[in-house]
């Protein structure tokens, strides 16, 4: 087998993967900057509607 090195390796990478996918995604400046003017393109807000 390959050791416990490959496997700690391994662990953090599992760990480490999904926890800077979340603070890359999960940031709200970056929310702002990439989702919301993408969003509007697909659904304009209508200036009849009151919300």
């Amino acid at each position: 087998m390959a050791g416990p090195n490959l496997e700690l390796v391994k662990f953090g990478i599992y760990v480490f993967f999904p926890v800077a996918i979340m603070l890359h995604y999960g940031n709200p400046d970056w929310y702002q900057a990439h989702i919301i003017p993408y969003r509007e393109r697909f659904w304009p807000t209508d200036p009849k509607v009151r919300i």
